[in-house]
């Protein structure tokens, strides 16, 4: 998943394939807490069929000299602790990257 300014990106990616799953919009300022806590459950919303799916790794990136990535998995570590337990039935791990995961161009040339 790719973190902007005004929104977020959720993409599959398979062995020889890269898919864009969802883009998710921020709708408000980020440094307006509810809107900001809003967007983060939006998307754990969204990544709750994928982890049902089966899917247990996540990658999460935001361009450099942001907070983006680590805001979101601060909501998730405080709000969503089951989600980083590795024993839990439901647990994914997270790994960030810093770099633009906003389009299709930019994932490949990773």
């Amino acid at each position: 998943m790719g973190f902007e300014d005004d929104h977020g990106v959720l993409w599959q990616v398979f062995s020889n394939v890269v898919k864009l799953h969802l883009t998710l919009e921020l709708g408000g300022k980020r440094s307006d807490k509810r809107v900001l806590y809003n967007f983060h459950e939006s998307v754990v919303e969204a990544l709750r069929p994928v982890l049902k799916e089966g899917v247990r790794s996540l990658v999460v990136a935001a361009p450099m000299k942001t907070t983006y990535a680590a805001d979101f998995l601060d909501h998730v570590r405080k709000h969503h602790t089951y989600l980083i337990q590795s024993k839990g039935p439901n647990g994914a791990t997270f790994a960030e990257l810093v770099g633009s995961a906003d389009n299709l161009i930019e994932w490949l040339n990773w």
